[in-house]
C-alpha cells in the first residue's frame, strides 16, 4: 500500500508540476526536536543542592528531575525553551512531577511559540492553556502529562508562564517538556 500511495503521490506530483509549474511537496513527518538551551527568570535554589529546580531539568530525560520557580517569585516568570532554529510547532507536551506533589498548580501554564531574532520577538501564537487538572491523582500514581496543539506555528523559542500569578507561579514542578514538529518551509 505504500508503495502504491508513493507512486501515486510521484504521478500527481508530475501533472500538477506539468501544468502549473509548482511541484508538491509531501509535509514532512512530526520528530521531537532537540532543546538546545533554557532560559527562566527565576528557580527554586536550594542551599545544599542550587542546581535541583534548574530550568534544565525540564527537558533532561529524566523525569526524576524537575524544574520549579523560585518561591514567591512568580510574577512575570517564565521558562523558554530554545530550539536552535525556526521549526512548524505541532505540540508541546509538559509532564508534572513523578512524586505527584503539587499538580494543581499546573492550572493556567500558557504555552507560546515564538520567533525570536536577539532580543527581539518578531511571532507569538498561542499554544493553548492548561485549565484543570486530575484531582483524583495522588502521590501513588503517575504524573500527569498534558498535550497543547500548536498548530504548526513558526517557532524557535517555545515560552511557558502562568497566568495565576500566584506566590507559587510555575511552582508545580514541571517534570519533562517535549516539543513536536518538523523543519519549516
Amino acid at each position: 500500500m505504500v508503495y502504491q500511495h508513493t507512486i501515486f503521490f510521484v504521478h500527481l506530483n508530475l501533472l500538477v508540476g506539468f501544468l502549473t509549474g509548482v511541484v508538491l511537496a509531501e509535509e514532512a513527518e512530526e520528530t521531537k526536536l532537540t532543546i538546545t538551551d533554557s532560559e527562566a527568570k527565576s528557580w527554586y535554589k536550594d542551599e545544599t543542592e542550587p542546581n535541583q529546580c534548574r530550568p534544565s531539568n525540564a527537558y533532561d530525560g529524566n523525569y526524576d528531575t524537575f524544574y520549579s520557580v523560585k518561591d514567591g517569585d512568580s510574577e512575570n516568570n517564565y521558562l523558554k525553551l530554545y530550539l536552535g532554529m525556526v521549526y512548524e510547532i505541532t505540540r508541546v507536551e509538559i509532564t508534572n512531577r513523578l512524586d505527584g506533589c503539587c499538580a494543581q498548580r499546573i492550572v493556567d501554564t500558557v504555552v507560546e511559540a515564538q520567533v525570536e531574532i536577539g532580543e527581539t520577538i518578531r511571532a507569538t501564537d498561542d499554544c493553548g492553556t492548561i485549565t484543570e487538572y486530575d484531582s483524583e491523582n495522588t502521590k501513588d500514581q503517575v504524573a500527569q502529562t498534558y498535550e497543547l496543539n500548536c498548530q504548526g506555528a513558526l517557532a524557535n523559542v517555545i515560552r511557558i508562564s502562568d497566568l495565576s500569578q500566584d506566590y507559587w507561579g510555575l511552582g508545580h514542578g514541571i517534570s519533562e517538556v517535549k516539543i513536536y514538529g518538523r523543519e519549516s518551509k
